[in-house]
């Protein structure tokens, strides 16, 4: 009576088959887990900058009533002309309907909405974090600038700025970043 084995060659075969199969499968493994990392990161980006350009355009749009030059000595109201603009270089601020003065500042880590509220009146009511400060995202340096078409229409402030992840690796592919620009109409320019 024979008995029914693996012989060695068969052995051999399944050994050299799982060993070219099983590096395959784990390679796919972890491209897949590196692209969910990646992912990750990007919906972050996008989160936390889709948050700041929002907070920003609403707050300009709801309370600004006049753009000044920080940079100018004094200060001076800029884009209140027609075919007039201003390359903004960083130093826009805004001032309310109470002359209260706020700008956005870029830091490392945050956009920061900084205010100067006038004796006597109302402080603006926006004074909160736009980026948080979690080291998880950081913002390149914020660009502002105004133009204003003609006597009609209002002023326009074009806001710029990228959103990356923060992280310590130097490969390409761990690196996430999303720039944003957007434009925003002062609704109430020129209002008492």
């Amino acid at each position: 009576m024979r008995k029914r084995a693996f012989t060695l060659i068969e052995v051999m075969v399944t050994i050299a088959a799982v060993a070219i199969v099983l590096p395959t499968i784990f390679s796919i493994f972890y491209v897949i887990l590196q692209q969910q990392s990646k992912i990750s990161k990007l919906a972050e980006v996008k989160r936390q900058g889709d948050y700041a350009m929002s907070a920003m355009e609403n707050i300009i749009r709801d309370n600004a009533v006049k753009i000044l030059d920080d940079s100018a000595i004094p200060e001076q109201v800029v884009c209140d002309s027609p075919n007039s603009s201003d390359n903004g270089d960083g130093t826009l601020s805004f001032a309310d309907k109470y002359g209260n003065k706020f700008g956005f500042y870029g830091s490392p880590t945050m956009i920061d909405p900084h205010t100067e509220p006038l004796a006597g009146f109302p402080t603006p009511p926006f004074s909160l974090d736009i980026l948080t400060t979690d080291s998880v995202v950081f913002s390149s340096p914020l660009t502002m600038s105004c133009t204003k078409e003609d006597v009609y229409t209002a002023p326009i402030v074009k806001i710029a700025f990228t959103i990356d992840y923060n992280t310590s690796s130097a490969r390409p592919e761990d690196q996430v970043s999303l720039p944003y620009e957007t434009s925003v109409a002062l609704r109430n320019f020129g209002t008492p």
